[in-house]
């Protein structure tokens, strides 16, 4: 049968090669999956306690105090007992330690993240468990492996040299294996199983009567397949319900998996579940096992409340035509961003029942409704036209077409006919008279759509003629409103547009350091990847900014090591520098900054202060949570103006972000704060000292 065949085969290689060459290998086998265990342990234990520096010398520094007890202990014993036999023992020790003890990682981080919530303290003990036993297993392995060649063939120091050298290859040759290869193509759990296979077939090779120990690596994959079964989420029977932000709530035991994928950057997971606040399904991304990213199903409104202050740039610079986010994960602030926009036009200005209105540079009709018969005759009279020549987007007008007159009031509007080059809506925006959109002389109005009321269905590309759409409420007598054509982002439903700020962008760019996310982004979260407004870099934020030769209008910072541990080089006072250099004239900068403002967990916040103080001529500081709470943890939005010229205050006519001006935070900032700069950025030492990092 297959294992006789293969017990065959380890058996004459045995013969072939000799002693020494045997002994070659284990030592580079050692040196190879020591690096490979060591690099994949940042992704078994980084997603229970994120990845800021005291993780990594946690991990580092544990492994590092295994090998060299390995080291003693090897040397110790091979002083004592000195034979092949010994040395297959360790090394299938190795091995049945990473098929056994590892396949249940998760269950080990699991409980230790519960029992001891510190990051620094639950990462030590976690990779002390880990890293410990394992690595003194193969530590010993060298200097045994290298008294028996000297004991066999003499010449110590020529002897000892080339096993150093040797494992030490076989150290560099695991980290390239781990990163170009297992990593970026395969799961952590595929890559344990063929280390700890490795070991064990090493192990028979060095000493063909362990021969029946490969009987054990099909028991690998099945103890790591049960281990993958078990819920962890009832582990923690205190924390049953996941609270995104105060806007949504779960059961995390009705989360339903969709999916898990491992890229070279990350362990990506997709989930379902039910908000029990809205009743809506909600899909999650999870990465590194904490939450990053969060969507509706039936609409792009955005989850996370301090996502919602984005929205703060569009209200600061309403002339934004174009705008870079650094940071996709699910790319849901970019279909936000990027949702059904009107088709274009070049201005226009209506004359109707003596009131002017504008067609805000959108396909767009304004109508009268009313039950008298004068009003409901009249048509709009164009009075200005703009004479600019139509060119990009604001071709659209010459092959896209609306005609809809004045109607009674009703809950419903009838449209006479709309010509789509591609998929779109016909929506009704309100007026809201009495609320001008803005006065373009004294005593002459000019009106703007106000708030969406009402949408057609999808309609296809060609003309569609007489057709009712229905409205959210009942139109009024002498009511204005508007008519407008809508493209469709390709998600097949009506996405309103973000009603301050957004009307005019042309496109974003989006930063997003790994291919992977952007892949189940569109597989589960509806990102439309050919949107020509879109476009996708892949690459780390701080190379992106360093090397565009772009300028934008809107730059939004919303990049993320963990929950909290922030890329250290898009902290620092050069990033700030090309950040400004980058915005445009009017530019706004929005930077999302997770801290308190004050005490010991606001000190990153406070450095991050002074830092891009010490570029951009003004800033504002907006708390999610609350400005008056000034020692809780909770994301701070830092606004940047590249511009000098006094910030001009104004309401907005969505309320949602009215509300959210009432959170700027005035009171004065430590003005000792360190700088953060490239060559000195303590940034995950900062992180250390916030909450614990919440996982899902």
């Amino acid at each position: 049968n297959l294992m006789q065949k293969h017990i065959l085969f380890f058996g004459k290689l045995r013969t072939i090669l000799s002693k020494a060459e045997g002994l070659n290998l284990s030592i580079f086998i050692a040196g190879a999956i020591t690096m490979i265990v060591e690099l994949l342990g940042f992704g078994i234990i980084a997603p229970h306690f994120g990845i800021a520096l005291t993780v990594s010398s946690n991990i580092i520094g544990v492994a590092l105090l295994g090998l060299a007890l390995g080291y003693f202990l090897g040397g110790r014993l091979a002083d004592r007992k000195l034979n092949m036999s010994f040395l297959s023992a360790v090394t299938l020790a190795a091995g049945l330690y990473i098929g056994f003890v590892f396949a249940f990682k998760d269950l080990i981080m699991t409980a230790v993240r519960t029992g001891i919530p510190g990051i620094a303290q639950g990462s030590l003990i976690s990779a002390v468990i880990l890293f410990i036993p394992l690595n003194l297993l193969l530590g010993m392995i060298l200097p045994y492996a290298l008294k028996l060649k000297i004991k066999d063939f003499g010449d110590a120091g020529k002897i000892t040299g080339a096993a150093y050298g040797l494992s030490s290859i076989g150290g560099i040759a695991g980290v390239f294996l781990t990163g170009f290869v297992l990593i970026p193509n395969i799961t952590i759990n595929a890559a344990l199983i063929i280390s700890a296979s490795v070991l064990v077939m090493t192990a028979v090779f060095l000493s063909p009567k362990n021969k029946f120990w490969l009987f054990a690596i099909p028991l690998f994959y099945f103890t790591f397949a049960a281990a993958e079964k078990i819920d962890y989420r009832n582990f923690n029977k205190a924390n049953q319900q996941l609270s995104i932000d105060g806007a949504i709530i779960i059961d995390k035991n009705k989360l339903k998996k969709l999916d898990d994928a491992n890229s070279q950057y990350n362990r990506i997971e997709i989930y379902e579940g039910k908000d029990a606040i809205t009743g809506k399904t909600v899909r999650l991304m999870r990465i590194n096992k904490e939450l990053h990213s969060g969507t509706f199903l039936d609409s792009d409104e955005l989850i996370f409340r301090y996502a919602q202050f984005n929205e703060l740039g569009g209200h600061f610079n309403p002339d934004a035509k174009k705008a870079l986010l650094i940071g996709g994960g699910g790319y849901t602030y970019a279909k936000y961003f990027l949702g059904d926009t009107p088709l274009k036009d070049i201005k226009k200005v209506w004359l109707l029942n003596g009131a002017k209105y504008e067609n805000s540079e959108t396909i767009t009709l304004p109508l009268i409704t009313s039950f008298d018969e004068n009003k409901l005759a009249q048509k709009p009279v164009l009075i200005e036209k703009s004479d600019e020549k139509p060119t990009g987007m604001k071709l659209e007008a010459e092959k896209n077409f609306l005609e809809a007159g004045n109607q009674k009031p009703n809950k419903e509007i009838f449209v006479d006919k709309a010509v789509f080059e591609k998929n779109g809506f016909v929506h009704i925006h309100e007026s809201r008279a009495g609320q001008p959109g803005a006065v373009i002389s004294e005593n002459i109005p000019l009106f703007k759509p106000k708030a969406v009321i009402g949408h057609s269905e999808l309609l296809t590309p060609g003309e569609h003629l007489n057709f009712n759409i229905p409205l959210n409420r009942p139109s009024k007598e002498n009511e204005t409103l508007y008519a407008m054509l809508h493209r469709d982002n390709g998600n097949a439903r009506f996405d309103p547009l973000p009603i301050d700020g957004y009307s005019g962008i042309e496109s974003l760019d989006v930063v997003e350091i790994d291919p992977k996310t952007t892949e189940f982004a569109v597989k589960y979260f509806s990102l439309n990847i050919n949107d020509p407004r879109l476009k996708i870099f892949h690459e780390d934020g701080r190379t992106f900014i360093n090397y565009t030769e772009s300028k934008y209008d809107i730059i939004y910072v919303d990049a993320f090591r963990s929950f909290y541990a922030v890329p250290y080089q898009l902290t620092t006072l050069e990033a700030a520098k090309k950040l400004y250099e980058i915005l445009n004239e009017n530019g706004v900068l929005v930077l999302n900054i997770p801290s308190a403002i004050a005490g010991k967990m606001g000190k990153f916040f406070q450095s991050e202060y002074a830092t891009f103080k010490k570029i951009f001529p003004q800033i504002r500081i907006y708390a999610a949570t609350s400005p008056n709470q000034k020692e809780i943890v909770q994301n701070l939005i830092l606004l940047g103006f590249k511009s000098t010229e006094p910030i001009k205050d104004r309401l907005s006519d969505d309320q949602k972000i009215n509300e959210m001006l009432t959170h700027l935070f005035n009171e004065a900032i430590n003005p000792n704060a360190p700088i953060l700069t490239d060559d000195f950025a303590p940034v995950d030492y900062y992180i250390n000292a916030l909450i614990d990092v919440p996982t899902m």
